[in-house]
């Protein structure tokens, strides 16, 4: 922050009104963005005007004595301050109320040099007479005394001093990203509606929502989150008064108990279940199962009569397993394949039944292992079936043979 004094006097067809005093007007009337340097990282330096009251005055200027600090406050009304406020790159610890642990990175601190030395220019462009920055060890330039080297040499001592190690005044506001807003509870505290993941019915309409830090004055982005967020809750209050689930879904999806669905307002997200790589396993193995139950039965009602010489009967009860076989297996995989891929992870925004989340209960899949079950079971009987006649005619062939 830098500070530039304009005594009542005016002695240039750039000063101010006599009678104009700092802390009279707006809180904040000017800003720019000479020092942002958005074309690059984003990260840089806002410079604003802040209008400051006695206390704080006194608080941000450097302390050397009483003395020193009477004679400012003599000229607290004629005081100009700007400041270069950053998007800080660096970061920090809270471990307790009273013990904050912050190291400024080096890139906010060039950052910030830079937009110092802006401020220095542009006071002195205003017309002040004396310029100077917080530093502990700053110093004090008149400008009308100084030539133009002076002044340059002085801009540029000024702004590169060290900010580090508490040496000068560096002050956090518009704290932002405490209660992130995001598409995944691992990341982010609150949905895109502003609902929290945690707590149902809960939203957070403030700067804690914001994704990251946004590296000017926040207001109106806040403002912004706040009128949406008041809709989303309208929206919400809206669905609670003007039906229960079965009238929302309507004949969408039919009737479902209430545990069946997950509803959050117009979008949904789902996070990948245990049950998806279990499916995936489970549909595997069924089919093979499957596979080699069939093969084993095509074998026994086919090739093998010819190689053998025998004219068996083919049981209709074997077909008749065979098809039931099918039929159940059929059955078995559509469900798991359904339930399978319900549990597997969505994004927000995207789910079943257009937009909303079918979570998938239990029978669903207790139902597949039955049909599972049912068609294994149906391929073996078949296979028994075929396989007894078999046995029967050869031992005929047996005893006919010995009795030859």
């Amino acid at each position: 922050m830098g500070w530039g004094y304009f005594p009542d006097a005016p002695s240039s067809d750039a000063w101010p009104e006599a009678e104009k005093k700092s802390y009279e007007g707006a809180i904040m009337t000017a800003m720019s963005t000479v020092a942002a340097n958005p074309e690059a990282s984003g990260y840089g330096a806002i410079i604003q005007t802040p209008a400051l009251h006695p206390g704080m005055f006194s608080g941000l200027m450097p302390w050397l004595s009483g003395r020193d600090i009477k004679n400012w406050m003599r000229k607290f009304s004629r005081t100009a301050h700007i400041f270069a406020l950053a998007r800080d790159k660096g970061s920090g610890v809270i471990t307790s109320p009273t013990h904050i642990r912050y190291k400024m990175h080096d890139t906010d601190e060039a950052n910030l040099s830079n937009g110092i030395e802006k401020v220095l220019r542009i006071l002195a462009a205003a017309g002040a007479e004396e310029i100077g920055t917080h530093h502990k060890n700053g110093r004090v330039l008149k400008v009308r005394l100084a030539e133009k080297e002076e002044f340059e040499r002085f801009v540029k001592e000024e702004s590169l001093r060290p900010l580090k190690n508490l040496s000068s005044q560096i002050c956090s506001a518009h704290q932002m990203g405490s209660c992130r807003m995001g598409v995944d509870p691992a990341t982010s505290a609150v949905r895109p509606t502003g609902e929290t993941w945690e707590v149902e019915g809960l939203y957070v309409a403030d700067s804690s929502v914001f994704p990251t830090a946004l590296g000017v004055n926040p207001m109106v982005t806040i403002q912004a989150i706040a009128y949406c967020t008041a809709q989303s809750v309208l929206e919400a209050l809206d669905k609670t008064k003007h039906g229960n689930i079965e009238s929302q879904l309507g004949t969408k999806i039919g009737k479902f108990e209430k545990d069946d669905l997950r509803l959050d307002g117009k979008l949904c997200y789902l996070p990948q279940s245990a049950a998806f790589e279990l499916g995936i396993a489970a549909i595997i193995a069924l089919c093979i199962a499957q596979v080699i139950g069939i093969l084993f039965v095509c074998r026994k009602l086919g090739p093998a009569e010819q190689d053998s010489g025998l004219k068996l009967r083919k049981p209709t009860a074997s077909y008749s397993l065979l098809i039931f076989s099918w039929i159940s297996f059929g059955i078995a995989v559509i469900l798991m394949s359904g339930a399978t891929s319900m549990s597997r992870g969505q994004p927000f925004g995207r789910g079943w039944l257009d937009g909303e989340c079918y979570l998938v209960k239990d029978g669903v899949y207790v139902g597949s292992a039955v049909l599972g079950l049912l068609a294994l079971g149906s391929t073996l009987g078949s296979a028994a079936i075929t396989m007894t006649p078999r046995k029967a005619e050869e031992n005929r062939r047996v005893h006919a043979q010995v009795e030859n």
